[in-house]
């Protein structure tokens, strides 16, 4: 993987098919609007998991989960609220959570938080 933008496609790739593995249906990838970007969003039985992917080729999980800060929190919150109210859809809850993948050889390892902020 020579760029950045190759590797981060391919981290969400990766994220995804771990979503669906674990039951979830893709709703939206790379949800644009003025103020930024959402990656994921998926929904699990009564849940909408926002999901911030963040990936390093290589490092710790640490690395990538310590460039979400305050703001882009806050602005993931309030872009997922609007691409929400541009919908009619049903949930219960709706979840943040932050995709940390770390490349090692090729290969992506993935550590999965729900409920990250």
């Amino acid at each position: 993987m020579d760029d950045r933008v190759g590797v981060g496609q391919a981290a969400e790739e990766a994220v995804a098919a771990l979503l669906r593995a674990g039951g979830c249906t893709i709703l939206a990838r790379n949800a644009r609007d003025r103020t930024g970007e959402l990656d994921l969003v998926a929904r699990r039985e009564g849940q909408i998991l926002v999901v911030e992917v963040r990936s390093r080729r290589g490092g710790c999980f640490d690395d990538a989960l310590d460039s979400i800060r305050q703001d882009k929190r806050r602005r993931v919150r309030r872009m997922a609220a609007r691409w929400l109210c541009e919908r009619s859809l049903s949930f219960d809850e709706v979840r943040f959570c932050v995709a940390a993948v770390v490349w090692r050889s090729g290969t992506p390892r993935i550590l999965f938080i729900e409920d990250a902020f």
